[in-house]
């Protein structure tokens, strides 16, 4: 079976908020080998902003951030009906005919894509029960998984925050295995 990560950074914590950049990875946790397939666009801030609401809370976090997070806002940017016809296309080529999971850290960058994928008149690429929370999985097995990797180098970019979680979960699936 196929498993995606996906993450996406925004502008705010609700259905509307304004995508910033998408990242995924493909990975195989039952095999706890390398990861496969990546996907990584940034979406234009203006196109992004036209009918989302920004947080002016989360705007302030982002100002709080490092300045090699903050380079997302230096990107040029794709427009966001483009960026999901692309995700959507990575998701159905790695997928390739085959069951698969989508994972993402919590609901919410679930409920901001599927918002956008709707306001955008793009097709969902998962089905409700493909949906995997990566927080949960990680946060209610790490204290029981020896050597459990905390450190992520690069936060708060999309595709590193995938990658970062995707071997989390390869990690723990791993040693559970041996159990």
């Amino acid at each position: 079976m196929k498993h995606i990560l996906i993450d996406i950074e925004s502008l705010g914590t609700n259905y509307y908020s304004p995508v910033l950049s998408i990242g995924a990875v493909e990975f195989k946790p039952e095999e706890n080998q390398s990861l496969g397939k990546e996907f990584y666009q940034v979406v234009s801030l203006s196109d992004s902003m036209s009918s989302a609401i920004v947080s002016a809370d989360t705007l302030k976090w982002w100002m709080q951030q490092s300045d090699k997070a903050r380079e997302v806002f230096k990107e040029a940017g794709q427009p966001l009906q483009s960026v999901l016809l692309m995700l959507s296309q990575f998701i159905t080529q790695t997928a390739n005919g085959e069951d698969f999971r989508v994972w993402s850290r919590g609901k919410l960058d679930f409920d901001i894509l599927e918002t956008n994928f709707k306001l955008c008149a793009v097709t969902i690429p998962w089905k409700y029960n493909q949906i995997r929370d990566s927080r949960t999985f990680i946060e209610e097995l790490k204290d029981y998984c020896p050597c459990f990797q905390e450190i992520n180098d690069n936060e708060h970019n999309a595709l590193s925050d995938a990658t970062f979680e995707a071997l989390n979960i390869m990690h723990i699936m791993s040693y559970l295995r041996k159990i």
